[in-house]
Parts: structure tokens; C-alpha cells; sequence
């Protein structure tokens, strides 16, 4: 019918996870063997806009300068997502730690070769994290909303409903919120 109204349609997904930084790439790689079993539909929403070349770092502020030290068990998961051989080709390996407070007594001091461990732990740029994390999502049957920022985010019986800024709306059975420290979703309540 000409000049009516057309209603916006309201995309269903299994999971939400607003932001795509280091926390939310990490978590939609998780969510791989669950989105292959039971075709779980899942949607990212990120801030930042994605990059048209793979290569280009950083593109999102949690992609910086910066590296990250994790432990061997994030090392572990890390190997079960099938992206560590990629994300330790620019780590480091902590073989020695060394805990101390100035001006105070005692010390601990932790050795890998002592524990008979390879590593305590790895050392790895955030740039590189995000970018093998990422390369890892573009893999898997992802929905992004990119650039874009949840405007309003309502619960209903079974999740919640999302407005984006970039006029899409979806709801989701689980939305987990991982889009930082600053997140202008938690700061108005959303937990």
C-alpha cells in the first residue's frame, strides 16, 4: 500500500554482547561450539567502526599500545578457542616474577623453571590480541551492528529489547554488557 507506514523489524538473537573489544571478542570466541551445536544467533555491537583491512591496528580503544599479562589458564582457554598459536606469535613468556613493596619487608619471588613450568604467565600487545581475536569472529556466523551504540536497552519477559544508534533494533535472550570500565550503560544502571 503506498504512503503507509512501514514498522521497523525487530531482529531475534540468543546473545547480545555489546561491545567487541577485548572482553567481548574474547567471549563471542567462546561462544563458538554453542553457536555451531545449537545455532545460537549472537550479535556484537561495537562503538568503533571495523576496519575495511584486517591489518589495520588499533581500531578500538581497547587495541593500544598497551600489552596485557595473562595467566597460564587464560593461556589454556586461549588454546581451546584455537587462537593462542596465532596470539603467542608476538607474546612473551613471564619466567620469573618478583613481588616486592618498597621501603617494606619480605619478598616473594616465583621461577618457572623452579615449578617446572614453561611459563607463569604470558605477555602479550593488546594490538595483536585484538587483532588475532578478531580475525578468529570473522570466522563465525557473527552479526555486528558496527558503528553503533545501544541507546536504549529495556527488559522484557525473556531479555531485552535494544534501540542502536544506528536505528536497529533487536532483542536478545541474554545481553552481557562488556563495552568497558566506562560503560554508559552501567553508569545508568544496567548491571
Amino acid at each position: 500500500m503506498l504512503g503507509a507506514k512501514q514498522e521497523k523489524q525487530t531482529l531475534s538473537h540468543d546473545i547480545a554482547i555489546v561491545g567487541g573489544g577485548l572482553v567481548g571478542a574474547s567471549l563471542g570466541c567462546a561462544l563458538a561450539p554453542l553457536i555451531e551445536r545449537y545455532g545460537w544467533r549472537v550479535a556484537i555491537i561495537e562503538a568503533a567502526a571495523l576496519p575495511e583491512n584486517s591489518q589495520e591496528t588499533p581500531w578500538q580503544p581497547s587495541f593500544d599500545a598497551r600489552a596485557s599479562a595473562i595467566a597460564e589458564g587464560s593461556a589454556q582457554r586461549f588454546r581451546q578457542l584455537g587462537v593462542w598459536e596465532a596470539m603467542q606469535q608476538e607474546g612473551a613468556p613471564i619466567e620469573r616474577i618478583h613481588i616486592s613493596e618498597r621501603g617494606r619487608l619480605g619478598a616473594a619471588r616465583l621461577s618457572a623453571k623452579e615449578l617446572g613450568v614453561a611459563a607463569l604467565g604470558h605477555v602479550i600487545p593488546n594490538a595483536w590480541m585484538g587483532r588475532v581475536l578478531h580475525q578468529q569472529l570473522q570466522r563465525l556466523p557473527i552479526e555486528w551492528y558496527c558503528p553503533a551504540k545501544v541507546d536504549q536497552l529495556t527488559p522484557q519477559a525473556y531479555g531485552h529489547h535494544l534501540v542502536l544508534s544506528d536505528g536497529s533494533e533487536l532483542t536478545a535472550a541474554l545481553t552481557i554488557l562488556a563495552d568497558g570500565g566506562r560503560s554508559g550503560l552501567r553508569a545508568a544502571g544496567y548491571q
